[in-house]
């Protein structure tokens, strides 16, 4: 018992050292805060099904394995893995509403930082991801 006390209190402190920056000479420096403008705000899984019935043009990457993808998509969802996605930059379009989809949003989430940082300014991430979403389903 007194081992398990000790490898938690160990790692409560050593998590807590990290998280205040105490002692982080030579360590790694924090991720950078990604400033999002309004024109990058996340959508909800609603506000992704009424802007495509509206005809608005949405680029929707879904950022699952091709395994996930076949299993069910929004219809009109490319399918870029997130492993894959810094190699398909050229198939993401710069001008357009970019928004990124996954099972649960989590994926997606990872992959709308990244288009952020690099450049990318008009990047949704659907909230909930497929799980949460209530449209149409292709297979």
């Amino acid at each position: 018992m007194k081992l398990l006390a000790g490898v938690f209190g160990t790692l409560f402190l050593a998590t807590l050292i990290g998280s205040t920056g105490a002692c982080s000479k030579g360590a790694a420096a924090a991720r950078p805060v990604i400033e999002a403008g309004p024109e990058s705000a996340p959508m909800s899984p609603g506000e992704v099904d009424e802007a495509l019935h509206e005809g608005k043009k949405l680029f929707l990457i879904d950022v699952r394995e091709p395994e996930e993808f076949a299993d069910g998509r929004v219809a009109v969802a490319r399918n870029i893995p997130l492993r894959d996605l810094r190699a398909r930059l050229a198939d993401i379009p710069r001008d357009a509403d970019v928004v990124l989809v996954c099972r649960t949003g989590a994926r997606s989430q990872m992959a709308w930082e990244m288009l952020l940082e690099l450049g990318y300014t008009k990047v949704h991430n659907m909230d909930g991801g497929m799980l949460a979403w209530q449209g149409e389903i292709a297979r």
